[in-house]
């Protein structure tokens, strides 16, 4: 009985610090995973829950993702992959590597986005959303001692990835922290179908690496690496020189070696499937977006909004970015072909067939066209017109641009 009474009452609690408002400072406090727990505990999550759940458990796989990176080390900032980018801190005492880490990353991301999607599904196109949180209250707990530090905040990381100057907002002139100013985002119906549209990204990531696996490449470039140091046997000074490359020579290796393998088409396939499911959900997130009257703290506004992040962005944002994603559908369907040195502005490859019924993707076939014959076709071929109109009007860092309105 007494247990009984705890638990209702642990469920009130949260289900009532949610309602105030407090799931920002929730955070704040306690971190990702305990907030994300609090909330699944609510027996009937409401639109509004089913909405914070989703983003959570979206959060918290980051929060894992880097968790496991840093206990081992791994540290890939400067590869510009989804998740494998993100800064890791130094790590003075890290555990065994083990090569199978990057799998099993992204086996927990695809189970991860398939239970955020989960609760999505449960909000209805007419249901109102509002979720208010606090960006400076969010801090990924990398090195899962629960205690905060400045190397753990989501802030510098948005500030780093899109050229938005927000940590020196947070601050007076004589660097202390201002009490009046927050980075509050307001999250509407709207921003639900660009959740949804951002999970089947990283499932697509997710399922296009494991189709092809980096565990072996990895195990097969780490034994290299093992065997040539019992055998080393250059002076130091020549020693130091070699050493600042090893690391890109080995990641450089990994990647060639990872896509010359036979890929399992299953995932491939999958892989097609969550790039027009993303597709499909941005397109629901725009017509949503172009149709709020409201301008209430907005995370991508419309031409009538402004945003929360201080970005200044063309009223015709949407439109150049939608056009940039048919392109994209085209291309996963088939419908455009990918342009290829060999085969002129009349023929190309279809990378819809290819996902169909995948091949290994070595380098040097690719380079000199062995390898995608099987997927060589006549047809329309895509030229980056569209594309180049998008990097245009983001010139200063229009990737990063891409995955903030992805």
């Amino acid at each position: 009985m007494r247990l009984t009474l705890a638990v209702l009452l642990y469920i009130f609690m949260a289900f009532s610090a949610f309602g105030k408002g407090n799931l920002s400072t929730l955070i704040a406090d306690k971190g990702l995973s305990h907030a994300l727990r609090d909330l699944q505990a609510i027996p009937k999550p409401s639109a509004n829950e089913h909405f914070a759940i989703a983003g959570l458990i979206f959060l918290h796989s980051i929060e894992k993702s880097m968790q496991q990176a840093y206990d081992m080390g791994l540290n890939l900032e400067n590869t510009d992959l989804p998740i494998l980018a993100l800064p890791i801190p130094h790590n003075p005492d890290p555990s065994n590597f083990s090569p199978d880490i990057i799998d099993n990353i992204f086996r927990r991301v695809q189970t991860d986005m398939d239970q955020a999607r989960h609760n999505l599904k449960f909000i209805n196109p007419s249901d109102t959303v509002s979720v208010p949180i606090d960006l400076a209250d969010i801090w990924f707990d990398i090195d899962q001692n629960g205690q905060r530090s400045d190397s753990e905040d989501i802030l510098p990381l948005l500030e780093r990835s899109m050229g938005w100057n927000a940590t020196s907002r947070l601050k007076d002139q004589a660097g202390n922290a201002k009490r009046d100013w927050s980075v509050t985002v307001v999250f509407d119906l709207a921003d639900t179908a660009w959740l949804h549209a951002y999970t089947h990204f990283l499932s697509a990531f997710s399922d296009f690496l494991l189709a092809f696996s980096t565990t072996g490449p990895i195990t097969e470039v780490m034994t290299a690496a093992v065997q040539s140091q019992q055998l080393l046997s250059l002076r130091q000074v020549d020693r130091f020189q070699i050493d600042k490359f090893i690391p890109i020579i080995d990641i450089l290796a990994v990647f060639l070696l990872t896509f010359e393998q036979t890929p399992d088409p299953e995932l491939t396939r999958s892989t097609q499937q969550h790039l027009l499911q993303m597709v499909a959900h941005n397109r629901i997130f725009w017509a949503r977006v172009a149709k709020e009257a409201d301008d209430n703290l907005e995370w991508i506004p419309n031409a009538r909004q402004t945003s929360v992040l201080g970005l200044d962005l063309p009223p015709n944002t949407g439109a150049i970015w939608l056009t940039v994603l048919a392109d994209l559908e085209a291309l996963v369907k088939g419908q455009l072909l990918l342009p290829h040195w060999r085969l002129g502005d009349r023929a190309g490859v279809n990378l819809g067939l290819y996902l169909q019924d995948p091949g290994p993707l070595d380098a040097v076939r690719v380079l000199q066209g062995s390898a995608i014959m099987p997927y060589a076709q006549k047809g329309t071929v895509f030229f980056s017109d569209r594309l180049k109109r998008f990097n245009r009007t983001f010139r200063r860092n229009p990737f990063s641009m891409m995955l903030y309105l992805q």
